[in-house]
C-alpha cells in the first residue's frame, strides 16, 4: 500500500474516532464533571506510564507542570473539555461537532482582537456565511428551543462556544513549548495538572455534598474509561502519525472531514432528516468552510491542526520534521 494512502486512512480513522466520542458521552449516564475527570485520567495516567517506562519522568521534567504556561494550559483545558462535553450532553451531537469545527473562525477572530490583526473582508465573509448556513441547517432545532424556552439547549450551545473560546485563547496566547519527538510529553504536560485538580475538586465537593455528582455507577465509569482510551489516546495517536507524514494542506482538509461525519451521525443516530433543500445547505456550508480556509492569510501549519479535534489543546514547537514519508 502507498505510504501516503496509509496515513490518509489513519487520519480519517482518527477523525471518525473523535467524532464518535460525543455519542458515548451523551448516552452513558454520568455527571459531566466525572466525564471530564475520566478523560484527563486517561490522558495523564497513560502518558505518565509511558514516560516512566521510557525513563523520562524525572524531577526536572515533572517540575515543568508548575510553570505558569503549563498551569494556564491545564486550567484552560478543563474549561474547554467541560464545555464540549456539556454540549454533547445537551444538544444533538451532530450540531455540537459542527459548532466545534468552527474553532478556526474563533482563532481568527481572537487573533484579530488580541493581536490587532484584522481579518480581511473575504475571511469575514467566509465566517459569516458559515454561521448563517449553520443556523439554516439547524433552524428547526433552534426555533424549537426558542419556542419552548429550552434552557438546556442554549447551555449546550454556550458550552461548545466556551470550548472554542478556550481553544482560541490557548492557540493565540500561549507559547509553543514541546517538540514533536514524543507526543506523550505534550499530553502529560497539557493534562497532568488538570487531572490532579479535577481529582482534588471531586473529593472536596463530595465532602460538602455527597450527592452532588448523582449516582456514581461504577460500570458506567469503567465504560467511559474504555471509551476515552480509544477516543482520546488511540484517536490522538492516529492523528499524530498522520500529521507527521502528510502535507499540512492535505492534513487540514482531512481534519474537516469531521464535518461530513457529523451529518452522518445526525442521520443514522439522531434521526435527522436530510431532504434535498437541507442537503444543498450542507453542501453550501462545506463550501463556505473550504472558502474560509482558502482565503486565510496563513497557510495551514501542522502545529495548528490537532487543536481542532482533540478535547485538550496540545502544543508543538516550531521544529519541523524532515521525514515526510516512511517509504
Amino acid at each position: 500500500m502507498d505510504s501516503q494512502l496509509l496515513y490518509i486512512i489513519l487520519e480519517v480513522l482518527g477523525v471518525l474516532i473523535f467524532a464518535s466520542e460525543g455519542l458515548f458521552v451523551k448516552d452513558i449516564e454520568l455527571h459531566p464533571y466525572i466525564n471530564v475527570m475520566l478523560a484527563y485520567a486517561v490522558y495523564a495516567i497513560i502518558s505518565f506510564i509511558i514516560l516512566s517506562v521510557q525513563g523520562k519522568m524525572g524531577m526536572p521534567f515533572f517540575k515543568k507542570l508548575f510553570e505558569e504556561k503549563f498551569l494556564i494550559t491545564n486550567f484552560a483545558n478543563i474549561l474547554k473539555t467541560g464545555g464540549l462535553f456539556m454540549g454533547f450532553k445537551l444538544i444533538p451531537v451532530s450540531f455540537a461537532i459542527v459548532l466545534k469545527m468552527m474553532s478556526p473562525a474563533f482563532i481568527m477572530a481572537g487573533d484579530s482582537i488580541l493581536n490587532n490583526k484584522p481579518m480581511n473582508h473575504l475571511q469575514v465573509l467566509g465566517v459569516l456565511s458559515s454561521v448563517i448556513l449553520i443556523g439554516l441547517i439547524y433552524r428547526k432545532a433552534i426555533m424549537a428551543a426558542f419556542k419552548n424556552i429550552n434552557v438546556k439547549f442554549f447551555l449546550g450551545v454556550v458550552g461548545v462556544i466556551i470550548y472554542n473560546i478556550m481553544n482560541a485563547y490557548n492557540v493565540i496566547r500561549l507559547p509553543q513549548y514541546i517538540t514533536d519527538k514524543d507526543p506523550n510529553e505534550e499530553v502529560f504536560l497539557s493534562t497532568g495538572m488538570a487531572f490532579a485538580t479535577l481529582v482534588a475538586g471531586f473529593f472536596g465537593l463530595k465532602m460538602f455534598n455527597k450527592k452532588i455528582f448523582g449516582s456514581l455507577n461504577h460500570y458506567n465509569m469503567l465504560k467511559m474509561v474504555g471509551v476515552f482510551v480509544v477516543t482520546c489516546y488511540v484517536g490522538m495517536s492516529l492523528t499524530y502519525a498522520a500529521d507527521n507524514h502528510l502535507e499540512p494542506t492535505l492534513f487540514s482538509a482531512l481534519q474537516y472531514s469531521q464535518l461530513f461525519l457529523a451529518f452522518v451521525i445526525g442521520y443514522f443516530f439522531e434521526g435527522e432528516k436530510f431532504p434535498i433543500s437541507r442537503i444543498l445547505l450542507v453542501i453550501l456550508f462545506l463550501a463556505s468552510v473550504a472558502f474560509t480556509m482558502k482565503v486565510s492569510e496563513k497557510k495551514p501549519q501542522k502545529k495548528d491542526k490537532r487543536k481542532i479535534t482533540t478535547n485538550a489543546t496540545l502544543f508543538h514547537s516550531p521544529d519541523i520534521k524532515t521525514t515526510t514519508s516512511t517509504a
